[in-house]
């Protein structure tokens, strides 16, 4: 899920903007913060942050600033009401830069500009000594194991976290992740064979349910490169799937 936060001191312009977002992007979750040190404290929760660069408590170009060199992958989004500051807003790595008031066809370049940023990005775990960034490339699956989840990467190295599958899952904006079973979310550019039960990745077979299975069809759809015959088990897979019937293991 993709998470945006509306940064600015007008509630009403907050209100009307989250709600102009979810029109055009309903899976969004979208959250509108007044006080610059709320939406600080907040900031790792987040994927996309927009910026009202006049506030009042403070300049947003200089929040943007010093929460970008913590979390610098999170994608901002400047809005302002004058076209004065376009040149100002590049003292900070930004996504977009909108006028007000904003038409739902710039608010949607904005959006896809951030999600194609986010497509390969990073995924952001508290913990109390601070916050792990785990690169989502290098990640084969995720697999929860009770209340922790066991990352498997690529060079065949794990790592538990005590962060729950279900956390994960809600946090995960990278389109390339699809959940197959209640205890795995597998990464689909690291599938190698696919089958009516399970998918089979670099180093593992990953059992694929019934109730997983429309979001795996069209996940593979965009990804895979393949035909997937319904009455075989295991075969490589060669190009884009159509239609994918997958049954419980």
């Amino acid at each position: 899920m993709i998470r945006a936060a509306i940064i600015d001191d007008d509630k009403s312009f907050c209100e009307e903007l989250k709600e102009q977002i979810l029109k055009l992007y309903s899976q969004f979750e979208v959250c509108c913060y007044t006080n610059i040190e709320d939406f600080a404290a907040d900031a790792a929760e987040y994927n996309i942050a927009i910026v009202d660069i006049i506030l009042d408590e403070g300049n947003g170009i200089d929040l943007a600033e010093t929460i970008s060199s913590e979390f610098p992958l999170l994608n901002i989004i400047f809005v302002s009401a004058e076209r004065d500051f376009f040149q100002d807003v590049y003292k900070v790595t930004h996504s977009y830069f909108m006028v007000k008031p904003i038409s739902d066809n710039e608010l949607d370049r904005a959006l896809k500009m951030c999600c194609k940023n986010l497509n390969e990005r990073s995924l952001y775990l508290k913990h109390r000594s601070g916050i792990e960034t785990i690169a989502l490339n290098t990640v084969v699956y995720f697999e929860g194991i009770l209340k922790k989840t066991m990352i498997h990467y690529a060079d065949a190295t794990k790592k538990l976290v005590n962060t729950p599958l279900r956390e994960i899952e809600k946090k995960l904006c990278n389109s390339n992740f699809v959940r197959t079973h209640q205890s795995y979310i597998v990464n689909i550019q690291y599938v190698l064979y696919a089958s009516r039960r399970s998918l089979s990745t670099l180093s593992a077979d990953i059992p694929v349910s019934r109730k997983y299975s429309s979001s795996i069809t069209e996940a593979m759809g965009k990804y895979l490169i393949g035909d997937i015959p319904a009455d075989n088990d295991e075969h490589p897979v060669k190009r884009a799937p159509k239609n994918i019937e997958l049954s419980e293991e």
